[in-house]
């Protein structure tokens, strides 16, 4: 979807807008079939998809079962949902575009209002990859003028969920990944907003945020909770690190330093 749109046949053209739509429909038709086979639970959120015939996989659901025990094998597939809306946008799908980064925000749950958290198995993954996958999806709609949702609530979505998270003290290494990818991504959330330097932070939200973090990486957890506490911290000031992702990367201005330069010494 990089090709450079200086060809002279208008014919020649079509054909290859084309070409690109069948492999962009193909692809995504690949990426969902296998998130719904190692993820059965993800059908009824893709089913939403108004592309590519994707709406019409019904009964799907009925006839497959989780045939993975890898939980980033179906966090990694998120991501490469995550990752579609540039190719999507650019065939001109501002709708999926839409689509796709209300479906990863459904996968990211609301303390609030779940009494019981990730009583599937399958939604930890969903919420693994959702997690890392948000932040570039957001940055991206809101560069393309595709976002309506409310910054501040999804953000205080990340803090609160890596908080009580923290709390229930939940054993497994699914959980640690879990609690690791929050981390990270609450970071990316957080600095992706402040790049963009158009939405102004609460800085008692910010200061809760680093916070947790500070307390998941200095207290007695496991080690991939600590290296996801590290990362949500230096993705905090825009270090991008483990997203597995830098398309929307940019240097932070000098006054979005200096503002996190005053939360470091207060």
């Amino acid at each position: 979807m990089t090709r450079a749109h200086n060809a002279t046949d208008s014919e020649v053209e079509v054909i290859t807008q084309l070409n690109e739509r069948a492999s962009v429909e193909d692809i995504l038709h690949a990426l969902v079939t296998s998130l719904i086979q190692l993820c059965p639970s993800s059908c009824y959120s893709l089913k939403k998809l108004s592309i590519y015939g994707i709406s019409s996989m019904g009964g799907m659901e009925e006839n497959i079962h989780s045939i993975s025990d890898d939980p980033w094998a179906i966090a990694g597939l998120v991501i490469g949902l995550g990752n579609s809306v540039v190719a999507l946008y650019g065939l001109g799908a501002y709708e999926a575009v839409t689509e796709v980064k209300d479906i990863l925000i459904s996968w990211i749950p609301n303390v609030d209002s779940n009494s019981a958290l990730f009583d599937e198995i399958d939604l930890v993954s969903l919420c693994m990859g959702s997690c890392l996958a948000l932040p570039s999806v957001v940055a991206f709609c809101q560069k393309v003028e595709l976002l309506n949702d409310d910054l501040d609530a999804l953000f205080n979505r990340y803090t609160s969920l890596a908080s009580e998270l923290r709390n229930l003290n939940k054993s497994g290494i699914i959980f640690q990944n879990l609690l690791m990818a929050i981390c990270i991504g609450a970071g990316s959330f957080l600095s992706s907003i402040l790049d963009d330097g158009v939405h102004a932070m609460e800085f008692n939200g910010v200061k809760s945020l680093l916070d947790t973090l500070r307390h998941i990486y200095t207290h007695p957890f496991p080690p991939l909770v600590h290296l996801g506490g590290m990362f949500g911290v230096v993705n905090a000031f825009g270090a991008g690190a483990g997203d597995l992702t830098g398309v929307f990367s940019k240097p932070m201005t000098s006054q979005i330093k200096h503002e996190v330069s005053f939360l470091h010494t207060s």
